[in-house]
């Protein structure tokens, strides 16, 4: 993945401006559904992606999934777009789908951005060698036509053929991706799974310790380049079938480790 973005340092303006820009996120909400009881039918605007109204937590449960500038930048600008006269009309999709012009409009606006930052991962890792322990093997990723290929596609993102759910899904998928909170979180699960595989495996705590102390932005780049990374659907035949593994392993990792700066 990309470097690793550099946590936001919280001033008093910028606590001032999300403050701001919930409650008027709220107000607008308030006014709207007492003037037309419409909105009621609509997505209900307490999913975790949006603020509960006239809720004291919205503040701190919105400021959570900040980690940078660009996440605090991103969400108040999703979230003052909606104050934009027109922006709670309603729109309902082929399949029942409820939604209004400004969800609809984040998506597009999310979606946009989700698949420049994949186009920018295939670019950047795409042509790289696939390597074993360091070692170029011959051929590139972007040669393997895999899964991991197949997930950095471009996406198009027609609302007209989507349930409600899926109108939800699709922008929890696309925040995945465009936050850096979320796209951190993301990258952490996956190296815990990594790490949760290897114990159940029997690597040694060593061993463990070692992947789990690499960068994960590095770690996740090296998993998707190095064969050796690879530890799934492995099966002891023997005991020295699992020493050559942890050596390999071992190898892999104090290599990775040792080019951090």
């Amino acid at each position: 993945m990309p470097k690793q973005p550099s946590k936001i340092r919280w001033r008093e303006v910028d606590e001032e401006t999300l403050r701001r820009t919930v409650n008027n996120f709220n107000s607008k909400i308030y006014r709207i559904r007492r003037k037309n009881p419409v909105y009621d039918d609509f997505p209900d605007y307490t999913e975790n992606y949006l603020p509960k109204p006239i809720l004291k937590a919205d503040y701190e449960d919105l400021k959570k999934k900040i980690y940078s500038r660009n996440d605090f930048n991103k969400l108040v600008n999703r979230y003052q777009r909606f104050t934009k006269p027109g922006a709670e009309e309603p729109v309902k999709t082929e399949r029942s789908g409820k939604t209004t012009k400004w969800f609809e409009n984040e998506l597009s606006i999310g979606n946009r951005t989700a698949n420049q930052i994949k186009a920018n991962d295939l670019k950047r890792l795409g042509d790289q060698p696939l390597t074993s322990s360091g070692v170029p093997q011959g051929g590139t990723r972007k040669q393997q036509g895999d899964i991991w290929r197949e997930e950095l596609k471009p996406r198009d993102m027609n609302i007209k053929n989507k349930s409600s759910k899926e109108l939800e899904k699709a922008l929890e998928d696309i925040d995945s991706i465009i936050f850096d909170a979320e796209r951190l979180l993301g990258l952490s699960s996956y190296r815990d799974n990594y790490l949760s595989t290897m114990e159940d495996m029997g690597y040694p705590d060593d061993l463990i310790s070692l992947v789990e102390s690499i960068p994960l932005d590095v770690f996740y780049d090296t998993t998707k380049l190095d064969t050796d990374a690879n530890i799934e659907f492995l099966y002891w035949e023997d005991y020295n079938e699992y020493v050559w593994k942890c050596a390999r392993l071992r190898n892999l990792w104090g290599s990775v480790k040792a080019k951090i700066k």
